[in-house]
């Protein structure tokens, strides 16, 4: 058997050095008349929510805060083994002290033809969901369907991972190789019954918001996502375009060095 072990943090060199994510990048304010009012979406993603404001029937300013579920710091450290035909994925998640609110959910998203067996720790679930959701194709390489693999805290009160503290127990085993995968952490859900108050012209605008690569925080790791039978060559020029996928995202850095060592694990 062998193993190999990949840190990801904001400090530490390795495969990849995640630096800022996508949701924490704002996008500009959008206008949308509705119910005979003017309605200004001002996306405030790295605070936390998006600030909607109107004018009431009177005259006066209104505004309101749809809450999102990215105020969490994650980093990622990834044991991953070969056992016989199989690969072993074993992550810790950590938390960092700097953050605002614990992780309740973590994300990650997978090819459709990688069949899972997941192990979680105490208090936690793991449940796998066939989706065509719109940012597939982003994170699987343009394919309209994929697999969202989610670890979700479970117990009451749910054993999230606070500020400055560390979950770890977190596995998956199957047949696929290791490839530059996305996943997305998670605060506990917030309280958005505002949304009920809105015109549904606008909560179109904020749907993407709602999305988990604006509402979560976004993490470049290593995965399953090479189903068996891809050639080494293959798997091997393919690194670079995902390396340069996940850079469209976020500041990423590659280590050649930890690539080699990850490939080596890889049948050829």
């Amino acid at each position: 058997m062998e193993s190999w072990l990949l840190r990801i943090t904001c400090a530490s060199a390795g495969v990849l050095v995640s630096v800022l994510g996508a949701g924490q990048v704002n996008a500009q304010p959008q206008v949308v008349e509705a119910e005979g009012r003017r309605w200004e979406i001002r996306p405030r993603v790295e605070n936390g929510f998006v600030e909607v404001a109107w004018t009431d029937s009177a005259g006066l300013a209104e505004t309101a805060l749809v809450p999102l579920q990215n105020l969490n710091r994650p980093s990622v450290e990834l044991s991953l083994k070969r056992e016989a035909d199989d690969y072993r994925y074993e992550y810790r998640l950590s938390n960092a002290a700097t953050a605002s609110k614990p992780i309740q959910s973590w994300t990650m998203v997978l090819p459709v033809d990688c069949s899972t067996v997941a192990q979680s720790p105490p208090g936690w679930n793991f449940g796998l969901m066939r989706s065509r959701i719109a940012s597939m194709g982003r994170n699987l390489s343009g394919s309209e369907e994929g697999l969202t693999g989610t670890w979700y805290a479970v117990r009451e009160p749910p054993a999230v991972i606070e500020p400055g503290k560390v979950g770890e127990g977190f596995s998956m085993r199957n047949k696929c190789s290791p490839g530059v995968v996305f996943a997305y952490a998670f605060t506990p859900w917030p309280d958005d019954s505002v949304l009920g108050t809105f015109p549904t012209s606008v909560n179109k605008k904020l749907v993407k918001y709602l999305a988990m690569e604006y509402t979560g925080q976004l993490i470049v790791t290593v995965g399953p996502y090479y189903r068996p039978g891809v050639a080494h060559d293959d798997i091997l020029r393919s690194y670079a375009e995902r390396l340069e996928e996940a850079g469209s995202l976020m500041k990423v850095s590659a280590d050649k060095d930890h690539v080699q060592s990850l490939l080596r694990l890889l049948p050829r």
